[in-house]
């Protein structure tokens, strides 16, 4: 598959299931978010193309428009789970490196590498080892 249909596939994925949301403040319809949904896949399933195709983008995209990056100081006894402590989803791309206090990037953090838990009820958060950020990982909407 192309470049250049990838893109073509999310858009009308997208529109055909009308998903609404954002990702990070975005619109999920918006180019910008296109290109990460894209660059996410391909980082998360490097080695593994039939994990590329228009079949998984909704779920991808829906995954990725409900993650929320956020800055909130490190209180003492906090409940979050370290992203340290998270599954470092690596199968399909050994070359995957863990986000820390050293290269974490608001911008650039592909939710796809982590087992998060994606399809709680309830909003799940996680510290991001050592810094001031936290992942919020916000429920599907029915």
């Amino acid at each position: 598959m192309t470049n250049k249909i990838v893109p073509i596939i999310l858009a009308l994925v997208l529109s055909l299931q009308g998903m609404t949301g954002f990702a990070q403040g975005k619109s999920i319809y918006s180019k910008d978010f296109q290109a990460k949904v894209e660059k996410d896949i391909n980082e998360f399933a490097k080695n593994a193309p039939q994990y590329t195709t228009g079949a998984y983008y909704k779920d991808y995209a829906d995954r990725i428009s409900r993650v929320e990056i956020k800055t909130r100081p490190i209180s003492p006894g906090e409940p979050y789970t370290l992203l340290s402590t998270v599954i470092l989803l690596n199968k399909y791309n050994p070359e995957l490196k863990r986000d820390n206090a050293q290269n974490f990037n608001p911008e650039t953090f592909n939710p796809l590498k982590y087992n998060f838990a994606f399809f709680a009820k309830t909003d799940q958060i996680y510290r991001v080892d050592g810094t001031n950020y936290i992942i919020v990982i916000h429920p599907q909407q029915p």
